[in-house]
């Protein structure tokens, strides 16, 4: 089990090792999809999404990571996501075919560009990619 990779323990059910799994990384880790606050519709449950939504923050404002956990978006998931970004202002990064992209601000752009240029990592997670 890695985080942010989807678990050879997940069914269309869900975890089913849940009432016994591990404490690293599992029970320590916060789906960005869970929560009364989560602004995302059902459709984006990870099991139903095949993409584990992973909460992270830039310029100390919520964003999010959309890691690969079993699929990639497809158009119309890509699409709600866009809409959602600009009507909140949040970005997100997001996989397709094993690439690392992002979507928000020109600004969010504009440091992600300059974090490329240096080396830096993209995101702050303890969510690691495939």
């Amino acid at each position: 089990m890695k985080p942010g990779v989807r678990c050879h323990f997940v069914r269309d059910s869900g975890c089913s090792i849940y009432e016994t799994r591990p404490d690293s990384p599992c029970r320590q880790f916060e789906c960005g999809w869970v929560g009364s606050d989560s602004p995302f519709p059902d459709s984006f449950k990870p099991t139903k999404l095949g993409v584990i939504v992973i909460k992270t923050t830039w310029r100390g404002q919520l964003a999010y990571r959309l890691a690969f956990g079993g699929r990639d978006l497809d158009a119309g998931e890509l699409e709600w996501m866009m809409n959602f970004s600009r009507q909140t202002g949040r970005p997100f990064f997001y996989e397709k075919a094993g690439e690392t992209l992002g979507y928000g601000p020109q600004a969010f752009i504009e440091d992600m560009q300059t974090k490329i240029q240096r080396g830096i990592p993209l995101f702050e997670s303890h969510a690691a990619s495939r």
